[in-house]
């Protein structure tokens, strides 16, 4: 029946995106195969798509070589679509940078790599954690995980580790970007490596946004592998959720790996002539859809 939906509201698409998030492999062998399989398979759905958006993990560990060789791959197989990738970091995009604290003079493989593909895009310096891009009337804004480039402090799981003093952003900082997205014009999708409160695995960091601004559609995340009984507890299998005291849905879309996650999985995101949203979640082990979801367009 999914199919036939997608099949059915195919002339009122106008942006179509493949959303997708910690593939945190260490072993290049192994992140090869996950990612051949969801990309083999979503290529045979026939789904053209005008963006990538890569909510965070895109590797695990701290050798350098296999980080190197995995973020090396990962460019070679996603280029090849031709459309831009949008990036946060999460994590595990961190695990070098919290074992050596900046003694190899690098903080982040794959961003790295993100900021030398043209079209990539992802935050602007390290220390950051908000960027902003538009997809037609939409802005979207993605909320990356941060650091000092030296490890001094790491901004992961929602909190502030190392020397939490130095830490750049005060609660202002968090509320000024919440100000900025009520007055964005057109309609607002946010993504994140976390949930916001409600979600699976939250974070407190994104809880000093709070309340979102109404204009706010949709949010979509990571890290808390579908699946993945030992992390995300009692809710392992919930995609859908709301945000805390909001009537604003936010959607787990993790993950590329099978081996914490149950399966291999993304999510197609469309927006529609009339700005309605239709979620679709891909279980790319499976090769069938899951789950979707439409959000009809506020009047």
């Amino acid at each position: 029946m999914i199919d036939t939906v997608l099949q059915s509201v195919r002339a009122q698409v106008l942006h179509r995106v493949w959303v997708f998030s910690d593939l945190q492999q260490s072993i290049p062998a192994e992140a090869r195969r996950c990612l051949s399989t969801a990309v083999d398979d979503f290529r045979s759905l026939g789904l053209p798509v005008e963006q990538i958006w890569y909510l965070g993990d895109a590797v695990e560990g701290a050798r350098l070589d296999h980080l190197e060789e995995m973020a090396a791959m990962q460019v070679e197989v996603l280029t090849s679509f031709g459309v831009p990738l949008r990036y946060v970091l999460g994590n595990h995009d961190f695990d070098l940078l919290t074992q050596d604290k900046g003694r190899s003079g690098r903080a982040a493989i794959f961003r790295d790599a993100v900021l030398r593909t043209p079209g990539w895009r992802t935050t602007d310096s390290i220390e950051s954690f908000y960027f902003s891009v538009r997809i037609g009337e939409f802005t979207v804004a993605f909320f990356s995980d941060h650091a000092d480039p030296m490890g001094r402090w790491i901004s992961t799981h929602g909190t502030v580790h190392g020397e939490a003093s130095a830490y750049p952003h005060d609660a202002a900082a968090y509320r000024q970007v919440r100000d900025e997205l009520a007055g964005a014009a057109g309609p607002v999708i946010t993504c994140s490596h976390y949930a916001f409160a409600g979600g699976n695995r939250p974070s407190s960091l994104h809880d000093l946004m709070l309340p979102l601004p109404a204009n706010i559609r949709l949010h979509l995340y990571g890290h808390a592998h579908i699946g993945d009984a030992v992390w995300a507890g009692k809710d392992l299998y919930r995609k859908i959720a709301t945000v805390d005291h909001h009537p604003l849905i936010q959607c787990d879309v993790a993950s590329l790996e099978d081996g914490r996650g149950s399966a291999t999985r993304s999510m197609v995101l469309e927006i529609y002539r009339d700005r309605s949203l239709g979620l679709f979640f891909r279980n790319h082990s499976t090769r069938r859809w899951e789950e979707s979801l439409m959000l009809d367009a506020q009047r």
